[in-house]
């Protein structure tokens, strides 16, 4: 049907068209992501931030109202500091997320591929935009269990909307590889065929 009519106004061809506006949407979803990562690293920092002074606050209280501290009690409170930094250095799937040079590659890699997607109309940006989406959305799921288990729902519902943006941009950016006025032509044809 839209081959018949050759061209769209500005000349462009409809399939073409349609092609670059899943790009356009796979570029705006990765970078609304993006954001949104940045939003909930900051968050998580500061709720990290927030539990050391709780906990601070708390060990000096009950440093005023104890006695001497035991050689035992150094220990465990050495202990628990030790634990303490282990946790502020969070790894998912083996990766320092919260890193600033993490963060950093992770928001200019998601910029670049969005400003390629946006400005070019080279397969090989797609299919960098689907591999990279997809991995950042693994990461994304891993980050959704981890703070099930720490019972954060603010940072559940965002890294589960920052998943959820993922996957739709690498669904957009795949289905700008496909030819979707091809297909449904093919479809037609077939269907005249057998009859139907």
């Amino acid at each position: 049907m839209f081959r018949d009519l050759g061209t769209v106004r500005g000349g462009t061809d409809p399939t073409t068209a349609v092609r670059q506006r899943f790009r356009r949407v796979a570029a705006v979803l990765i970078v609304a992501s993006a954001g949104l990562f940045i939003i909930g690293v900051n968050a998580e920092s500061d709720s990290h931030s927030e539990a050391a002074e709780s906990e601070a606050v708390h060990h000096e209280a009950a440093g005023e109202h104890g006695a001497a501290h035991s050689e035992a009690g150094e220990a465990a409170s050495a202990e628990d500091g030790h634990e303490d930094a282990s946790e502020d250095d969070e790894r998912l799937l083996g990766v320092d997320v919260e890193s600033p040079a993490a963060v950093s590659l992770a928001v200019a890699v998601s910029l670049a591929l969005a400003v390629g997607l946006w400005l070019r109309r080279q397969r090989w940006l797609a299919v960098a935009a689907v591999g990279v989406a997809g991995i950042f959305a693994v990461f994304d799921i891993a980050e959704v269990a981890h703070q099930v288990d720490e019972s954060n729902t603010g940072l559940v519902v965002l890294a589960t909307v920052i998943a959820v943006g993922h996957l739709a941009a690498a669904v957009a950016a795949r289905r700008s590889m496909s030819d979707p006025i091809s297909r449904d032509h093919d479809r037609g044809r077939r269907a005249g065929t057998l009859g139907i």
